[in-house]
C-alpha cells in the first residue's frame, strides 16, 4: 500500500529491508534491499547504506558460498568507497571491517572446497 502511494518507491524498500534486516529475515532484507538499489534517484547515503545492508544479508545467508561471499565483499567495498566519499566515517569503517570479513570467509570457503576435492 506505502509503495502505491508515495513518490519515494525506494525509500519504501529502503525501510522495509532495514525492519526485514531487524528480525533476521535474511532473503526477504535482500530482496528489498536490492529493490532500493535499482532506484535510479537513490541518493548517495541511502546506496552507501544499502550496499552495506546488502552485503550483511548475503554473509548471512551464504556464509560459504563462494560467489555471493564476492558479491558481499563487492557490496562492502562499494559501501566503503561511497561513504568515504561522502564522509559517513562509521559506515565506512564497518564496512571495511565487513569487507575485512567477507575476504576471510572466502579464503576459509576457498580453501574448505579444496580440502573436499
Amino acid at each position: 500500500l506505502a509503495l502505491e502511494r508515495t513518490d519515494d518507491p525506494g525509500l519504501v524498500s529502503f525501510n522495509l529491508a532495514v525492519a526485514y534486516l531487524k528480525q533476521n529475515q535474511w532473503t526477504v532484507a535482500e530482496s528489498n534491499f536490492l529493490r532500493c538499489l535499482t532506484d535510479d534517484a537513490i541518493p548517495k547515503d541511502r546506496r552507501a547504506k544499502a550496499l552495506y545492508n546488502l552485503g550483511i544479508c548475503i554473509i548471512k545467508q551464504n556464509a560459504k558460498d563462494l560467489k555471493r561471499l564476492r558479491a558481499a565483499a563487492e557490496c562492502f567495498e562499494l559501501a566503503r568507497n561511497e561513504s568515504v566519499a561522502l564522509k559517513l566515517l562509521d559506515l565506512s569503517e564497518d564496512a571495511a571491517d565487513n569487507l575485512e570479513i567477507a575476504r576471510k570467509l572466502w579464503l576459509n570457503a576457498l580453501r574448505e572446497k579444496h580440502q573436499d576435492t
